[in-house]
């Protein structure tokens, strides 16, 4: 094996730990599927909680399959799992969403959230974009994974912006999404913060968010800035799997127009794909030594706005080492961490404006 998918893959057994491929609400209990890694190869100490409470039936099984696809860590290291627990007996948090962790025999930790998953317990009137609106956000048009994964990766900002900052995204003054395509992220955000606004290239994804999310709320933006927001407007700016799609010179404007838009002491969370993108993906031995040599890589033309913008070669798929962001972007903004899995799949570049 290539050492870039042997260190990887450890690390993506290392920190992202699970995945929840399927959740479904019935009139009596709740059920969850997906699959664990153990890189100890030890499952007997595992549970699954349920809004802190241990699921009452969780099942677990062999898993070659995944051992195959990820062959560095082996078949051992993984198991299928599909849990369920009594509906009624679960107590909501206060804004009606269900959380899900996977702990070990120390239980619960002041950072378990950043492996969880969440999902509201009821979905209201909520309206769905239709699949192809859903594929141009996350690759496929399926809207289970568009809301589980949306609503996931904002609880989880929320909790880093209070564990690292004393701060929930309600208590911002002003919010935007930058990237915001269907509204994965910025639905969600709204929920926390009615003073949040989202921004999109795709014209298309944008008008269908004003008519369905929020009048008035979403912006179109041109493939190069500036924006129509004023300096120094935003004090928490959000993007999901935007930089992962912008060739190095349009990287450059951007981070230069959010330093415009960022209000002094401002905080940003924007994802990217680094190292364990190179398992979790399966990208070739090649693109391995391409990122650890260049640090930047520029994978070619991504499809799925084609169409949807002026320039169907605008939209790349690119991946970015952890020295690349903090060498090349640290002239923009300080950088503060890079988180990695907060944004599933994707690593989160945490960053403040000086």
């Amino acid at each position: 094996m290539d050492i870039f998918h042997d260190i990887s893959e450890y690390m993506l057994a290392r920190d992202m730990h699970w995945l929840v491929d399927n959740i479904k609400l019935e009139q009596s209990k709740i059920c969850l599927q997906g699959w664990i890694i153990s890189l100890c190869n030890n499952f007997d100490d595992l549970k699954i909680l349920v809004n802190g409470v241990p699921a009452h039936e969780l099942t677990l099984s062999a898993s070659p399959d995944l051992g195959e696809y990820y062959p560095t860590l082996g078949r051992d290291r993984f198991r299928r799992f599909a849990a369920t627990h009594p509906l009624h007996e679960v107590k909501l948090q206060e804004d009606g969403v269900l959380q899900f962790s996977l702990v070990s025999a120390l239980g619960e930790t002041p950072r378990t959230y950043r492996t969880s998953w969440f999902y509201p317990a009821e979905f209201g009137e909520a309206t769905f974009p239709e699949p192809e609106r859903i594929r141009r956000v996350i690759g496929s048009g399926s809207w289970e994974s568009y809301l589980l994964g949306g609503i996931t990766t904002i609880k989880r900002f929320d909790l880093y912006l209070k564990e690292r900052f004393g701060k929930r995204i309600g208590e911002f003054e002003r919010v935007l999404d930058w990237g915001c395509g269907a509204a994965r992220l910025t639905r969600h955000l709204m929920l926390l913060n009615p003073n949040t606004r989202g921004a999109d290239i795709d014209k298309d994804n944008v008008a269908w968010c004003g008519a369905n999310i929020r009048e008035h709320h979403f912006h179109h933006l041109n493939l190069n800035p500036p924006t129509p927001f004023s300096s120094d407007e935003f004090d928490l700016i959000t993007a999901g799997s935007v930089f992962t799609h912008l060739e190095e010179t349009d990287q450059f404007l951007w981070l230069d127009e959010l330093a415009r838009i960022a209000k002094p002491g401002g905080i940003l969370l924007v994802s990217v794909r680094g190292f364990y993108a190179l398992a979790f993906e399966r990208h070739s031995p090649a693109t391995g030594h391409q990122l650890c040599r260049h640090h930047f890589v520029t994978l070619g033309t991504n499809n799925d706005l084609r169409g949807y913008i002026e320039d169907d070669t605008y939209y790349k798929d690119v991946l970015h080492s952890p020295d690349y962001i903090f060498a090349k972007w640290s002239r923009y903004f300080e950088i503060i961490d890079i988180i990695p899995f907060l944004a599933v799949p994707q690593d989160v570049v945490v960053m403040r404006k000086r």
